[in-house]
């Protein structure tokens, strides 16, 4: 009995050590795997990052390129501010003498209307009162 007790400890030992070697085996198998996954992945990896370097000096070159179109319409806006603000001067300079003139047909107008409503030929042409008044009535340049 002994006998086959011995003989079956060896056959389970046998056994048992197969399976061993057999795991072994597997996990080896199993790590080279995982070797070469993770080696692909760094070379994925790298190879992105060159990649995201090239689009990053990418991206620096057309923020440079738009910094310096902008500082240029920059100066341009600050050059047509100037002209618009010294046109606007003009501007203000001959609506005040436009205006003056507009106060004096407008008081020339009012004078001639009462002038030509007491005169005897009013009647005759109405239309030409209707202008005066609207001349000597008007509150702006346009009519």
């Amino acid at each position: 009995m002994t006998k086959y007790f011995l003989i079956f400890l060896l056959t389970v030992n046998s056994l048992f050590s197969l399976d061993l070697n057999n795991l072994l085996k597997d996990i080896q198998n199993d790590a080279s795997v995982q070797i070469k996954e993770e080696q692909k992945r760094l070379n994925e990896f790298k190879e992105n990052e060159s990649k995201q370097k090239q689009l990053l000096n990418e991206a620096k070159a057309i923020l440079s390129k738009e910094s310096k179109k902008s500082e240029r319409l920059k100066t341009t806006l600050d050059k047509n501010e100037e002209l618009l603000m010294e046109k606007e001067t003009l501007l203000n300079q001959k609506m005040g003498d436009l205006g003056e003139m507009f106060g004096s047909v407008r008081q020339t107008s009012a004078d001639f209307l009462t002038n030509f409503q007491a005169s005897l030929t009013a009647s005759h042409n109405p239309q030409k009162e209707e202008v005066f008044e609207e001349f000597a009535n008007s509150k702006n340049f346009l009519i």
